[in-house]
C-alpha cells in the first residue's frame, strides 16, 4: 500500500486514575508492549507524513520510552478536555493541508486497515469530518450518535444525554479524520459549558454540521474500538489481542 500524504495526533496525556497507579495509562503492557506501541505500529504501517503524540501526565515517562520512534511530542500542561488537546498542536499543523486522524492513546485494538478506510472515507467523499461509530450491545460510556434523516449531527456525551438519548445504540469511539482547513477553526468554537466542564473534541462534530460542512461516518466492530480505562478493560483486550495474533 502507499503512502498517505497525512497526519495523525494520538491523545495520549490520560491519568489512568482507574488504574490505580502512577504508570501512565498509555504505557500499560497489553501483550508485553505498552497500549500507545500498538497504536503507533498501526499508524506507522500507514506512512504518514507526521506523527504527534500529545502527553500531559508523566510525560518525561512516556518519551523516554518511546526514545528514537519517529513522532514528535507536544506537551499538554492543563488538561483541558480532548478538544483541548487537539487544539495545541495547531503551532505544528496550521500551515499543512490535507487530512488529519485523531485517536486517542488508549485505544490499542485500532487497526491500520480501518484507519485506511477512514481516511478514504474522508478524502473520497470531500467531507470536513470522517469518524467511526461502532453499534454496540450496551454502548453504556460512549458518546451516542444524534441523526437526522441519516445524518450524523452531533455527539451526545452519556453525562449530558438524555434518558431518550441513552437508548441509542450508535456509539462514538473517538477515531476521527478532518480536513486539516476545518478543523482548528472549529476547535476555536467549542465551548466548556458541559457536565465535564471541559473542551470536548466530539463537540465539533455539531460544529460543522451546523455550518452546513459534510459529515460521513463507517463502522467497526467492537472489538477494534474498545477503550482501555481499568484492569478489566485490559484484561478484555488482551484476551482480544492474543485471539487476533494467534488467528495471523
Amino acid at each position: 500500500m502507499g503512502a498517505f500524504p497525512g497526519y495523525a495526533v494520538v491523545l495520549a496525556a490520560g491519568k489512568g486514575t482507574r488504574f490505580r497507579s502512577p504508570l501512565p495509562k498509555s504505557l500499560y503492557p497489553l501483550c508485553d508492549k505498552p497500549m500507545l506501541e500498538h497504536i503507533l505500529e498501526q499508524l506507522q504501517s500507514l506512512r504518514l507524513t507526521q506523527i504527534l503524540v500529545v502527553v500531559g501526565n508523566r510525560a518525561e515517562l512516556v518519551r523516554e520510552r518511546f526514545s528514537g520512534w519517529p513522532v514528535e511530542w507536544v506537551f499538554q500542561a492543563q488538561q483541558l478536555g480532548t478538544g483541548h488537546a487537539v487544539l495545541i498542536t495547531e503551532p505544528r499543523l496550521k500551515e499543512k493541508t490535507g487530512s488529519v486522524l485523531v485517536l486517542h492513546g488508549d485505544g490499542p485494538l485500532i487497526t491500520a486497515e480501518r484507519l485506511r478506510e477512514l481516511l478514504h472515507a474522508r478524502e473520497e467523499s470531500g467531507a470536513a469530518l470522517a469518524l467511526i461509530t461502532s453499534r454496540l450491545e450496551n454502548p453504556t460510556g460512549y458518546g451516542r450518535v444524534i441523526r437526522a434523516a441519516g445524518k450524523p449531527l452531533r455527539i451526545v456525551e452519556e453525562k449530558d444525554a438524555s434518558p431518550q438519548q441513552k437508548k441509542i445504540r450508535e456509539a462514538n469511539p473517538g477515531y476521527y479524520c478532518f480536513d486539516l482547513g476545518v478543523l482548528f477553526p472549529a476547535l476555536h468554537q467549542l465551548s466548556g459549558d458541559n457536565a465535564q466542564k471541559e473542551y470536548l473534541l466530539t463537540d465539533a462534530v455539531g460544529v460543522l454540521s451546523r455550518e452546513g460542512q459534510t459529515v460521513v461516518t463507517i463502522e467497526a466492530p467492537e472489538e477494534e474500538i474498545l477503550g482501555v480505562n481499568d484492569l478489566s478493560e485490559l484484561a478484555q483486550a488482551e484476551k482480544i489481542l492474543r485471539r487476533r495474533l494467534n488467528r495471523e
